[in-house]
């Protein structure tokens, strides 16, 4: 293409004279009268005849104005034409050769897309990393570009491996910590429903280690109390129970081993127990016809 170059070989200005103070002249003067004109209601179909002359006149300017421009202007017209056809021509060629570039750009990202891929597959299993630090392992637009080395990606990614390893371990240790937290709270205080961990494990997010273990002990400390105020609103008072059995003691010279078997004597015992308790213990002295009655 540089062999090649456009030249112009003729232009010619457009010039266009016409008797433009003639016709100036004669619109002042024939405008002039027009001026200032006053009508009256009697005379109102003539101002509307008036301002129709006029438009015409003033039409018939515009219209020459046009015309002459179009015929100034038909070989400008023609010479655009012109060049948007060389134009198109280049379009012919260039546009099956951008095809053919941008699929060739496409299949050489996508084959460092997964060589870069196959790097972090092996740093995943090389460190071990679980899905939730395995997945910042990412591959920016920037590293498909020809300018960014495999070399160069490479030592990135080992780099964000490593503390993502880092991040990794020291979570799951704060999570042991907080677990052990937590089970040592629910035994220090014999809580009847344990705190739960994973209530605790969830606020790593966005709190200190010191800052969730601190809320474990005073959580831990409110279900106590409230276990120990909830034991006490439903403690049954113990029903005390005292059993007599009224007994004829015989004189010793009477006592016989038959009369000495059917002698009764008289004890008072005091039982303690839960309500279910004390109603089993009556319906066994009824059923066996104790005497017996409340203290």
């Amino acid at each position: 293409m540089n062999e090649l170059q456009i030249k112009v070989i003729d232009t010619k200005p457009a010039v266009v004279t016409f008797n433009y103070q003639e016709i100036s002249s004669y619109l002042e003067q024939v405008l002039d009268k027009y001026r200032g004109l006053v009508f009256t209601e009697e005379a109102i179909s003539n101002c509307k005849k008036t301002i129709a002359d006029l438009r015409k006149g003033q039409k018939s300017l515009d219209d020459f104005r046009k015309e002459t421009k179009k015929k100034l202007t038909e070989s400008v017209t023609a010479f655009e034409n012109q060049c948007k056809l060389l134009y198109s021509k280049f379009d012919e060629v260039i546009n099956p050769l951008s095809v053919q570039y941008e699929q060739f750009e496409s299949d050489r990202k996508e084959t460092k897309r997964k060589e870069i891929q196959n790097i972090i597959d092996g740093l995943i299993q090389q460190q071990g990393l679980i899905q939730k630090f395995a997945s910042r392992l990412m591959i920016p637009d920037d590293y498909l570009n020809k300018g960014k080395s495999i070399k160069a990606i490479q030592a990135e990614l080992m780099t964000l491996a490593t503390t993502l390893k880092i991040q990794q371990d020291k979570e799951a240790q704060d999570v042991d910590l907080i677990k052990t937290k937590v089970e040592l709270a629910n035994a220090k205080y014999q809580l009847s429903y344990g705190l739960i961990d994973q209530t605790y494990i969830s606020l790593l997010a966005y709190r200190t280690v010191s800052e969730i273990v601190e809320t474990i002990n005073l959580d831990a400390e409110a279900r106590a109390k409230q276990d120990k105020e909830y034991k006490e609103s439903i403690k049954v008072e113990p029903t005390i129970l005292v059993l007599s059995t009224p007994v004829q003691h015989p004189m010793p010279e009477q006592v016989t081993p038959q009369s000495k078997s059917n002698a009764t004597t008289k004890e008072f015992y005091e039982v303690e127990g839960t309500e279910a308790q004390i109603d089993a213990l009556e319906v066994f002295l009824n059923v066996n016809k104790y005497v017996w009655n409340y203290k």
